[in-house]
């Protein structure tokens, strides 16, 4: 089986910035949760079977602890962070499998998820759905690759050395967060992120 791993924060604020407003009859804004639930139903379409999607259910995360003037919620639109529950819940209701993350990040629920599908031997590959590029930290081979739904391209781990002349493990000439992304973002292994509230296995939704 294949595991496809989607940034609902990623997802979210895409749909808020690309469609019009839409409210429900209780006057909620929901036009980007019905974006993000069309796309997701157009994965499945697509032939995604085991789905996890992770969202920032809350904004801030331990690493502000660590460093001040990391991202916050601060000047985010309320009606964009409205949405988070309501997304969290419609994918509930379809039966797939949502990590609202509080203390760690949609990022964090993401990387862990791919590093232990990773070494389940009933999974032939892990697609993490988001184009950014923190993500190619993550990347492993042909098991674990990047698809950009967007621009409908998917980088494995050659692609990812070719795009930025990597080495080694990840390290690029120059400035290495060209490359594998800001290494504040995976200040741990994916494997030191506590995995129970990431664990496998995933909903099947056909």
């Amino acid at each position: 089986m294949r595991i496809h791993l989607v940034d609902g924060t990623y997802e979210l604020f895409r749909h808020f910035h690309a469609v019009p407003p839409a409210q429900n009859a209780l006057g909620e804004e929901v036009a980007a949760v019905r974006g993000v639930m069309y796309s997701i139903r157009g994965l499945v379409r697509d032939g995604a079977t085991h789905i996890g999607i992770a969202t920032d259910h809350v904004i801030e995360s331990f690493r502000n602890a660590m460093w001040p003037g990391y991202k916050t919620g601060e000047g985010i639109d309320p009606r964009l962070l409205s949405q988070f529950p309501l997304l969290e819940e419609g994918l509930a209701a379809w039966g797939l499998r949502v990590w609202p993350m509080v203390e760690y990040e949609a990022d964090d629920a993401i990387a862990s998820a791919a590093e232990r599908a990773s070494r389940d031997p009933r999974v032939e590959q892990v697609v993490i759905c988001s184009p950014d590029k923190d993500f190619a930290q993550c990347v492993q081979g042909t098991r674990i690759i990047q698809l950009d739904r967007v621009r409908r391209t998917t980088r494995d781990e050659a692609g990812v050395v070719a795009r930025k002349n990597a080495i080694g493990e990840g390290q690029a000439a120059g400035d290495p967060g060209e490359c594998a992304g800001r290494q504040i973002d995976f200040p741990h292994r994916p494997e030191r992120i506590p995995l129970h509230e990431v664990a496998l296995p995933f909903r099947e939704r056909v």
